[in-house]
């Protein structure tokens, strides 16, 4: 058989048989989710559900009351809040489970990580104002959009850089303040740092509803600080009343 004729006869097999497509391998999976909470993927948003697979790509967001926690192959977990966004931006595993990179960008919202048993040099986490490097770390941090990152971390390091400046934050409940203009303040003081705990550091507040192996020591930063919202005016729910001995009444 000629070679023209067996180059022709190939091509044709390739329009009758197409290469079969490579299917995304999956990097992780959902935990624990509450609704509403969307995955999209190539275009296409679904509701998320306890038990699905993440893959490179993917794009979680939730609603003001969602929440999610994904568990991945390397036993990275991370906690997407309230009103928070998530791109899985190109995450690849080594054959030992380990990964070769792990990058995720925060859109906006609030979310809580603890790093896994890949190497530090692998994770780049990225916000629209930010970019952190870690250091066997757990640590909260909320994307404010493109006003700015505010992190607070409980153990290990972060080293988070902005506008041409950097900042290692270490654990211990070490808070930090990234401006859009890529200014960063040390949040020091017992009011200021229980003040951005309760403006959008929900994990910190309701530490409750993670399961356990996604809860951390949040108590470094002290039982005053940490302590729940108060009720602004006009919310339906009026705080409970102070605990103390019952009132007696006299006769009427």
């Amino acid at each position: 058989m000629a070679v023209p004729l067996i180059v022709a006869l190939l091509f044709i097999g390739s329009l009758v048989f197409p290469a079969a497509p490579v299917l995304a391998q999956p990097v992780g999976s959902v935990v624990r989710v509450v609704q509403g909470a969307t995955l999209e993927r190539s275009g296409q948003a679904v509701s998320l559900r306890a038990g699905q697979t993440i893959e490179s790509g993917d794009v979680i967001s939730t609603d003001r009351r969602g929440q999610v926690q994904l568990l991945f192959n390397d036993d990275t977990r991370i906690a997407v809040g309230p009103n928070s966004s998530m791109a899985v931006d190109d995450i690849r595993f080594k054959q030992n489970g380990k990964a070769r990179k792990f990058a995720v960008s925060a859109v906006a919202g609030g979310f809580r990580f603890l790093s896994g048993t890949s190497a530090r040099s692998a994770y780049a986490i990225s916000t629209p104002t930010a970019t952190m490097g870690i250091r066997g770390t757990a640590f909260d941090f909320v994307v404010r959009n493109t006003d700015g990152t505010d992190l607070i971390i409980f153990s290990g390091l972060v080293n988070m850089c902005g506008g041409g400046g950097c900042y290692q934050a270490a654990g211990g409940c070490d808070a930090v303040r990234l401006d859009a203009r890529g200014n960063f303040a040390r949040i020091e003081q017992k009011k200021d740092k229980r003040e951005l705990i309760n403006d959008g550091f929900y994990f910190v507040t309701q530490q409750q509803k993670l399961r356990q192996d996604f809860r951390t020591n949040v108590r470094s930063c002290g039982r005053d600080v940490i302590s729940r919202p108060v009720p602004k005016a006009g919310d339906r729910t009026p705080p409970p009343p102070p605990k103390g001995p019952p009132v007696e009444h006299g006769p009427t």
